[in-house]
């Protein structure tokens, strides 16, 4: 029973998302998050609308921000937290 139990533990979380991106609609981290998102490289995620990115926490990852759906037109390629942003996002995709 207990070695049940400890591979579906291994199983959940060798299936959990590699990578945490926080989008917030205000300078400094600040408001309520607009975006908390938990992806592996290379998914495109569309926004169901665009939103507003002020400033960002990347948590040591690397994401491309998009102003079109489907991961589509202008771009900027984040790899840092960013304090003051400003990028309307449709779409977002963790960098491979």
């Amino acid at each position: 029973m207990w070695r049940v139990f400890l591979m579906g533990v291994c199983l959940i979380s060798a299936a959990k998302p590699k990578h945490r991106v926080v989008l917030f609609n205000q300078p400094q981290y600040e408001g309520i998050p607009e975006k908390i998102l938990d992806y592996n490289a290379g998914v495109c995620d569309n926004f169901d609308v665009p939103i507003q990115v002020s400033s960002i926490k990347v948590h040591d990852n690397c994401v491309t921000l998009y102003a079109q759906q489907d991961c589509e037109g202008e771009s900027a390629t984040i790899t840092n937290d960013i304090p003051r942003l400003t990028f309307h996002s449709a779409s977002i995709k963790y960098c491979q």
